[in-house]
């Protein structure tokens, strides 16, 4: 049985750093397109959602408070994607909480 959450809005957002683009092509468009699918995922059980994109500089942050706060967010949720690099993380465990929500189809992690 699926259960909508009428009248709920999420702010949703996608976190990055913006010195990265120029030098990982691809990586935003890759990003872009998996909040893409979180938010059609989301509006599909009857979320409203407010969608400030990725966020990926100090600007940016405080003009998606201002966003939500003006547009009446019942909740933020952001998404983030963190590969696993193996020269980072050799003899590491993955420490992430996904809270039950696992990544977009595709997604690499």
């Amino acid at each position: 049985m699926t259960t909508h959450a009428p009248n709920v809005k999420i702010g949703l957002f996608g976190i990055g750093l913006d010195t990265y683009w120029p030098q990982f092509t691809g990586l935003k468009d890759k990003l872009v397109g998996y909040q893409n699918q979180i938010r059609a995922g989301l509006e599909r059980n009857g979320v409203t959602v407010i969608d400030a994109g990725l966020v990926d500089n100090l600007d940016k942050s405080g003009d998606t408070a201002e966003l939500f706060r003006r547009e009446g967010s019942d909740l933020p949720l952001h998404f983030h994607l963190c590969p696993q690099f193996d020269g980072l993380t050799r003899g590491t465990e993955n420490r992430s909480s996904r809270g039950g929500v696992e990544p977009p189809a595709g997604a690499q992690h």
